[in-house]
């Protein structure tokens, strides 16, 4: 039985908030190599571990050990308290002694920010500093701004694959291979490769294809590379195997160049797995400009795991850096505002790491992938699809420098349609804002209570934009529920 459900909204806010590792379950290895779970929160460049039972957890370098923290008496360090973390996602028992410290310890703002510079600072490779808002350069870590970079036709990237003699490959190179290329990949319950993943979501206008080489092996130890700082290891191995494929005789200037002659896109992947979150040689995106051939340059580079399985969401976001120059969309610390746009972006939370989410509409939009429909001054009613490449812009009459993009999106259930209706009236000299607003959600639900997750995160969300926007006054939400079994 399906149920058809319809929900009525009117003047509410809605806030979503995420981060690149927002609560992510991880497994990672203790000294002896038994495994336990736990949670990451931060970023590449600042990442802090929780046990199953939100208590803040550090790896002790002496003994590899993996053990409850404290803070410093200064805040600006966490340190071990030599009690090891033993807990599994289905078994969680917090020692007594642990008790006594509040969960969740972080570092102050001013120790944090001080890690996240130097961090960037090692993810820039050889440059002097991280660039920031600069297209021309083609590379950068982060974006200031997001100004109108239309990406159209063949894009030719480079994906090269690493092993390690203590960490020695398993994953097939043809695997590789069909991962970056087939149209129809399906490969570990992936929903595509990652040339039909920028295919769908640019309607059909970019075709992104990687050279493959593979397997490289370092002449180190992964555990020698991992001892170096952060970024450092990665950088050494990338340098060595452009050498080595340059002594194949491979033509680089085959590959997407930007403007200034350096690559479009280098995606290298590797074996093992980083003990340590954010040091060493955990996965990234950086910067190398150390090699050059055929009249080319190396520049931005992504690092990702080359293990099985193969995971498409996070080299998903990491390539919508290097050839659409999209910035991330979480916060590096939380210092100011929100944590960032939430889950229904690929550059902020990236959601299922085998069927990624979408990027927001203005990204899309500023590629030249997705049509933008003016509703400012609409007095109507809207209907729209999911991912119809369409979305609906609403710009701020008291500040036209601010705006919000509405979009559809599909939800586990299958499609909901979304629309709305807008009152004006007079309110304030020379000022029209809406008085009332309607957003209408309908679809198919299994039950009432799945459908009230699913439908009022929708009918939410699109009012708090337009309600913002207008500087409308912001009501407790009036819900009308249509229950119809079919």
């Amino acid at each position: 039985m399906k149920n058809n459900l319809l929900l009525l909204f009117i003047l509410i806010c809605n806030l979503a908030i995420a981060s690149n590792y927002n609560g992510n379950n991880m497994s990672f290895k203790q000294g002896d190599g038994t495994t336990v779970d736990l949670k990451l929160f931060g970023s590449e460049y600042y990442a802090r571990a929780e046990g199953i039972d939100g208590y803040t957890l550090v790896r002790e370098k002496t003994t590899n050990n993996i053990c409850y923290a404290k803070l410093s008496e200064d805040g600006s360090e966490l340190i071990s308290t030599g009690i090891l973390y033993h807990a599994k996602q289905n078994s969680v028992s917090t020692p007594n002694s642990i008790l006594q410290f509040k969960k969740h310890l972080d570092i102050n703002i001013k120790a944090k920010q001080k890690i996240i510079s130097a961090n960037q600072n090692f993810l820039s490779g050889n440059k002097s500093s991280v660039e920031k808002n600069d297209l021309t350069s083609g590379g950068t870590n982060t974006t200031l701004t997001t100004p109108f970079f239309p990406v159209s036709g063949n894009i030719r990237g480079l994906c090269i694959v690493v092993d390690f003699s203590d960490e020695p490959a398993v994953v097939p190179m043809t695997e590789f291979d069909n991962f970056c290329n087939d149209i129809n990949y399906t490969g570990y319950g992936n929903n595509g490769s990652l040339r039909s993943f920028y295919s769908d979501i640019s309607g059909g206008i970019v075709d992104y294809q990687n050279v493959v080489f593979g397997y490289f092996r370092a002449p180190l130890t992964f555990a020698d590379y991992d001892a170096m700082p952060y970024a450092v290891g990665a950088q050494q191995i990338l340098g060595l195997a452009l050498h080595w494929i340059d002594s194949m005789g491979f033509d680089f200037s085959t590959l997407s160049l930007n403007a200034d002659n350096s690559i479009k896109a280098i995606n290298l992947m590797y074996t093992g797995n980083p003990p340590t979150w954010a040091q060493g040689m955990w996965h990234h995106k950086g910067n190398y400009t150390g090699f050059s051939a055929d009249g080319v340059t190396s520049n931005d580079y992504n690092c990702s795991p080359a293990n099985s399985p193969l995971k498409l969401a996070v080299v998903a976001h990491e390539n919508g850096h290097m050839i659409c120059h999209w910035p991330d969309t979480y916060k590096y610390d939380n210092t100011t505002g929100p944590d960032g746009i939430g889950s229904f972006d690929l550059m902020c939370w990236y959601g299922d790491y085998y069927n990624p989410t979408v990027p927001n509409p203005m990204f899309l939009a500023n590629c030249g992938w997705k049509t933008v429909i003016d509703v400012t001054n609409f007095n109507g009613i809207n209907t729209d699809t999911a991912n119809s490449l369409t979305c609906y812009r609403y710009t701020n009459i008291n500040d036209t420098n601010e705006f919000f993009l509405l979009e559809k999106f599909p939800t586990e259930f299958g499609p909901v349609n979304i629309g709305y209706t807008s009152r004006w009236l007079k309110r304030g000299e020379g000022t029209t804002v809406p008085g009332h607003l309607w957003i209408e959600v309908k679809g198919f639900a299994p039950d009432l209570e799945s459908a009230i997750g699913v439908f009022a995160n929708a009918g939410l969300a699109g009012v708090s934009v337009i309600a913002t926007s207008a500087n409308a006054a912001v009501a407790d939400p009036e819900v009308e529920i249509a229950f119809d079994s079919t």
